[in-house]
């Protein structure tokens, strides 16, 4: 009477290729992993210089004077502002604006950070009334 002898366990081949995809699995779960980390990090940047040039662009005209021509400076040694003022002229052919008490002016706050060719920035601005002997 013949046994039939049954083979248990995997080849050497089935383990190399089970190996091999569970390596190319895992590198590219610890890319998007990388990824992840990156994006966030950016974002947290981004977060903060727009914080930043809020609060610049919200105490422009409100908690000082308005500038002549702006002002700048930098923040925690990372983001560098700018804030510039401007008179703003809408194109208004029925109106004599020199004959109001109020001015447009326009404000624009750029916040910058990063070196050479990895420089980002956020740049907002707005419209601001004041009266014309507000500016200085």
């Amino acid at each position: 009477m013949k046994t039939r002898s049954c083979q248990c366990g995997f080849s050497l081949l089935e383990i190399l290729v089970a190996f091999t995809i569970m390596a190319i699995s895992v590198t590219v779960l610890l890319q998007i992993f990388g990824k992840n980390t990156q994006i966030a990090f950016h974002s947290e940047s981004y977060t903060q210089a727009t914080s930043l040039a809020e609060s610049l662009l919200d105490s422009v005209g409100r908690e000082e004077k308005l500038p002549e021509s702006g002002n700048n400076g930098v923040f925690n040694d990372k983001y560098h502002w700018d804030v510039s003022v401007t008179e703003y002229l809408p194109q208004e052919e029925d109106i004599d604006f020199d004959l109001m008490s109020f001015q447009l002016y326009k404000v624009v706050v750029k916040v910058a950070w990063g070196q050479d060719k990895r420089q980002r920035s956020v740049v907002l601005n707005t419209l601001r009334i004041a009266q014309k002997e507000i500016i200085r």
